[in-house]
């Protein structure tokens, strides 16, 4: 029996890695179909033929549907299309490697082409770069010290050439001339320019004596060489080999002398279709079209000029000029061309067409267009479930799912196939098993088909009530604005949902769009239910329930019976006492009815507000329901009562009189003029809070801003006092309104005016691996354990003690509670918990302890005390119990995208800044910048910051004259004392239990000679400018620098970040050992793989830069992958 054939299975592929290198000539010309010769696009015929070997040669592929290719014989959807090539009459310089060439030039001897080292540099550097595990960032550094070490040498060490600086050539002054990629060799940096002229002029005799004008354009100012495309492709051809590794070139990818253009492709006919005109005769070109036919035209005029001996000028105006459009091609934004070269037309280049985001890789790599997907206008329906979307039947007709047929749906699928495309449920396509073709149920007979229907089958049918989507709002900030929801077929025109679910979304009904996108596949569904689900915590009945009840308030005795329902099933029961928004500080009788007692699942006490619902706004709980109607408004009688204002505003006018007459004691380092600026802002920033606080005691509970802000629905206290009494004082950037016309803040205000009224008084590719470590793309360990706890902060909990009474047992004292506790910890109940958790839960035991004994004292043997803190064995062990298995459901899942998670749980509260600073106005704080710029500074790693400060703390906390000594050394003083970079230094003051502590506020950097003064204590002394810290302390100080300058910008805002996620942004920008930022350069710097880079900024450059190193990218990342189109290494993709 012959041996059968061995076939490979059809199965998909995915790319392992993409290489970049630069094209040779000689392989141009092997992938080429065609040598490009004919400057005419078409032929001078009635059809309009194009010429054969042109630009647009039907070798070349096909842009018609009536054509075929001529090369392959395939149509317009299957030919990919082939290439040509050009043949140019003279070298030039490829634009996108211009940096590259000048680079080697710097390196390399102009004379004898070897590289400017000694022997023994040249070995050491080869060695270095010979590591097959090196990087493609420490290989770029090993190439720039190559280059710089180079600069240095001046003569070359084996030929003796004088080598000087090469550089690019300046533009010319006054647009004449034409200097654009020109290279210039200086000959006359580190040696006389005489001696140099001298030898110059007898290089040039010969010349001279046939051309007297010839010595007159040299002189000894000019002694420098135009290094022509000719003259550096010679020099590169002649770079020996054993060199050639210290130019970091990959030798298999790239050579020297491919950086310069001989020969260019001719790219397919599809990627440059033409277009035909409906309103006028013939067709418009693309512009890499028009462009090649130029520079075939300009290729005809320099091969004229050499054929009939044109003189010197016409043949440099042609080269020239090709230089010129060689570059446009590639670049079209090119600068630095001179306005009479310049295109009529600004057209678009190769670059164009990469970068921008409409370019290939943001518009169309990274940002994919996709089917089975809609978009309309939102509507609410409180009708709706919390996870129902509601979709409109006319796209329901249009998104199809392709279910299987089985035995338990062949009748229904036989139904939907006889409805069709036009009738709802019913089905677009049927594909046979084993058939790659589908058949359109719009046509045909659809009786018949169905009736043919066979297990297998696969059946594309319209989208139906309960099947899962995804639905998506954009700008989508974090991993809510995208989640899994079940549809509910309508038959009106727009997307529709409950109100509730807003918040997420961050979407109003005001015009608003949203994106639903239908899963293909089971396992998509199921991912979609699980990690994207939307829980729905609350039915129907119980909304209008707690809606009804908070309508109503506590003191009316209002009855509300809802008809019980047909199935009754066993719930747990559930008891919890817990403290509301606005807790007043008194158990029994809360004024604000806010301490909430709940036995057995029901609402003993207490009024339920977001502190107990969910701290989400409208779209977290059941509110918005509620905000629908206010009723009835109160009038208030102490609206306009502002008792505390007059007072304030009495404090203040008595501080300008002090002022005025000398009397003010001005605050160390502070002028007279601050010192009362400090005072009176303090003041009125006091103001807002007593107006506010006396406005809430007079409003009626059944007020409704008030509800709102009590429940936490929307607004708070600060609010209510800004619309009632007054909005506070304007602070900006922590000072008053500054003065803007002469001395004064308006024209209005007197001169020199203090008073209130004058002054404004109105991180992608982070996951957590199998090890628990924190990974990026290219393995590098971001963090050893996630968050250093390794938990998942979703899974939080705090302030939480069940309530299990076991009456029957006897409560456990103090030091039964620690040997309890000791005892338990000792088993292997815990053994899959960390021994910091362990020690964290013995810690909360001896406090729980400690509470016991400290009521047993305070009580004696009284049978009360055991009934106070009650605590049993089996509460105990219950407890520990608990919270080990809490712990182990807590630990973050291998695959979870924690930088993903981190930069959005950062990003979105940024981008609520701006809104909060307005909410907020009044409320003045520090002179240091705040808010959104405070945070670009940190991510970005700015080196210069607009508020530096340093914290110091001193030796002798408790001493004002000490103080004001230390401030004396350090404040910069015009005798020549103190430190220059401070502007100046000002003693804090604050009290604790009654007792006065002095630090010093330093304005400045120099965080170093601060530590060195006699006075501070350089233990406690911290400065807010990271790379300062980072110079001086070193990498883990700037870390913590980092984490606690973005936690403090983000507390002085009112937001709460998990601070896992500022942990994880500052171990991404510290864990290579230097302090990088989240810019183009920073990421540059991080970042091993081109493409990430390229979708990032500057995408020619990165692209360019690869091909030049050779460089391999091994599609490891998310924007990688999902530029390639295969599942990123994340969540369930990382298998």
């Amino acid at each position: 029996m012959p041996k059968e054939q061995y076939r490979e299975t059809d199965v998909a592929r995915k790319i392992s890695h993409v290489s970049f290198g630069v094209e040779s000539a000689e392989s141009m010309q092997q992938q080429s179909h065609i040598h490009v010769v004919a400057k005419n696009l078409y032929n001078q015929d009635i059809q309009r033929t194009p010429v054969p070997y042109g630009v647009l040669d039907k070798r070349l592929g096909t842009n018609s549907k009536e054509s075929p290719c001529q090369t392959c014989g395939k149509n317009i959807n299957e030919c990919v299309g082939h290439f040509g090539y050009i043949d140019l009459e003279l070298p030039v310089f490829h634009v996108g490697y211009f940096r590259s060439i000048i680079s080697i030039l710097q390196t390399i001897c102009k004379k004898c082409a070897n590289v400017l080292l000694e022997e023994d540099d040249k070995c050491q550097y080869r060695i270095r770069l010979s590591n097959p595990n090196l990087s493609y960032m420490t290989k770029k550094a090993i190439r720039q010290k190559i280059v710089d070490k180079c600069k240095k040498i001046t003569k070359c060490p084996y030929c003796k050439e004088v080598n000087g600086f090469v550089k690019k050539m300046p533009a010319t002054k006054g647009g004449g001339g034409n200097s654009v990629l020109k290279i210039v060799h200086e000959k006359n940096r580190g040696r006389d320019k005489n001696v140099l002229f001298e030898e110059q002029i007898n290089e040039y005799n010969l010349a001279i004596k046939n051309n007297p004008d010839i010595q007159s354009a040299l002189s000894a100012n000019t002694i420098s060489q135009i290094l022509t495309p000719v003259d550096t492709l010679k020099i590169f051809e002649r770079i020996p080999i054993n060199d050639m590794p210290l130019l970091a070139m990959d030798l298999k990818r790239s050579q020297p002398k491919d950086l310069i253009f001989t020969r260019m492709l001719v790219p397919p006919v599809s990627i440059r279709p033409s277009v035909v005109s409906d309103i006028k005769a013939g067709t418009n070109e693309d512009d890499l079209t028009m462009k090649q036919s130029e520079i075939i035209f300009i290729n005809d005029v320099i091969k004229k000029h050499k054929l009939s001996g044109a003189s010197v000028n016409m043949y440099q105006e042609g080269w020239d000029f090709l230089q010129l459009q060689t570059a446009l091609y590639i670049n079209s934004e090119l600068s630095g061309v001179p306005l009479a070269m310049m295109p009529k037309k600004p057209g678009r280049g190769l670059v164009q067409r990469l970068k921008g985001k409409q370019g290939r890789f943001r518009g169309n790599l990274s940002g994919k267009r996709v089917d089975f997907s809609s978009r309309t206008v939102i509507s609410p329906d409180p009708n709706l479930e919390i996870d129902q979307v509601g979709v409109p039947v006319h796209v329901a007709k249009i998104l199809t799912y392709p279910e299987r047929v089985i035995q338990a749906n062949i009748h229904v699928m036989r139904k939907l196939i006889i409805n069709g495309p036009d009738i709802w449920p019913g089905a677009n396509y049927v594909q046979q098993k084993g058939s790659a073709f589908k058949k359109f149920l719009k046509y045909g007979n659809r009786e018949r088909l169905a009736q043919e229907l066979m297990l297998g089958d696969m059946v594309e049918r319209h989208l139906h009530n309960d099947d899962v989507v995804l639905f998506n709002r954009q700008p989508s900030l974090h991993k809510l604005s995208i989640m899994a929801h079940r549809t509910k077929i309508h038959w009106h025109r727009t997307f529709r949902f409950n109100e509730c679910v807003c918040n997420p979304y961050n979407a109003d009904f005001d015009g608003d769009e949203m994106n639903l996108h239908l899963p293909q596949t089971e396992e998509a569904k199921a991912e979609a239910l699980i990690l994207m689900g939307k829980d729905t915590f609350l039915d129907f009945g119980h909304a209008c329930q707690l809606a009804a009840t908070l309508l109503a308030g506590s003191d009316t005795h209002m009855n509300i019976d809802l008809p019980p329902p047909c199935i009754l099933k066993p719930q747990l029961k559930a008891n919890l006492e817990t403290k509301g928004k606005a807790y007043t500080k008194n158990r029994e009788l809360c004024v604000k009815d806010s301490y909430v007692i709940i036995r057995n699942s029901e609402l003993i006490a207490g009024t339920l507000d977001k502190g107990h619902l969910g701290n989400g706004g409208k779209g977290g709980n059941i509110f918005y329901v509620i905000l629908r109607d206010f009723g009835q408004e109160f009038a208030i009688k102490s609206m306009w009562r502002l008792e505390l204002v007059p007072e304030t505003y009495a404090q203040c006018q008595e501080y300008i009189k002090q002022m005025a007459e000398g009397k003010l004691q001005s605050q160390p380092g502070c002028t007279v003029e601050e010192s009362l600026e400090a005072v009176i802002l303090k003041e009125l920033s006091v103001i807002r809070e007593h107006a506010g606080q006396a406005c809430v005691a007079e409003l009626h509970p059944t007020n409704s801003p008030l509800i709102m802000a009590l429940s936490g629905s929307k607004g708070s206290f600060i609010n209510i006092s800004q619309m009632i009494a007054c909005v506070g004082q304007q602070a900006l950037n922590g000072k008053r309104v500054p003065n803007g016309f002469d001395d004064r803040s308006l024209p209005h205000f007197e001169h020199h005016s203090k008073t209130p009224e004058a002054k404004g008084f109105s991180l992608e590719d982070l996951v957590v691996h199998y090890d628990g470590s924190v990974r990026n793309a290219e393995g590098d360990i971001v963090q050893i354990n996630y968050g250093c706890d390794s938990l998942d902060p979703t899974y939080m909990e705090e302030h939480i003690r069940a309530k299990c009474p076991y009456r029957d047992e006897i409560a456990l004292d103090g030091d039964q509670i620690r040997r309890a506790t000791q005892a338990f910890l000792g088993t292997n109940a815990l053994d899959e918990c960390s021994e910091d958790f362990k020690k964290e839960l013995k810690n909360y035991m001896d406090t729980v302890a400690e509470r016991v004994e400290k009521i047993q004292n305070k009580f004696g043997t009284s049978k009360v005390v055991k009934e106070i803190e009650r605590l049993t064995c089996s509460q105990l062990v219950t407890f520990l119990e608990t919270c080990g298995q809490k712990y182990i459901r807590s630990i973050i899942e291998p695959g979870t995208a924690v930088g993903a998670l981190a930069a959005q749980s950062i990003g979105e509260p940024g981008t609520q800044m701006t809104l909060k600073t307005f909410h907020f106005a009044g409320v003045a704080s520090m002179n240091i910048t705040q808010g959104v710029p405070r945070i670009r500074e940190i991510i970005n790693a700015s080196k210069t910051i607009s508020t530096p400060i340093i914290r110091a703390s001193l030796t002798n906390s408790s001493d004002p004259r000490f103080a004001r000594e230390v401030k004396g050394r350090i404040e910069r003083t015009t005798l020549g004392e103190g430190l220059p970079t401070v502007n100046r230094a000002v003693i804090a003051r604050e009290d604790k239990n009654g007792k006065a502590t002095y630090s010093l506020c330093v304005e400045g950097d120099n965080l170093r000679e601060v530590i060195a003064t006699y006075g501070v204590d350089g233990r406690k002394t911290v400065s807010n400018n990271i790379i300062e810290v980072y110079n001086t302390l070193g990498i883990e100080a700037a870390r913590v620098t980092i984490m606690s300058e973005i936690k403090m910008v983000m507390e002085n805002h009112g937001m709460s970040v998990d601070y896992r996620h500022i942990m994880l942004l500052a171990a991404q920008m510290t864990h290579t050992g230097d302090v990088l930022g989240i810019t183009r350069y920073g990421l540059s710097k991080m970042k091993q793989s081109v493409l990430n880079l390229a979708s990032f900024e500057k995408t020619a450059d990165h692209l360019f830069d690869a091909a030049y190193y050779g460089q391999i990218d091994k599609i490891s990342g998310v924007s990688e992958n999902i530029i390639m189109g295969t599942p990123a290494p994340i969540g369930t993709g990382i298998f």
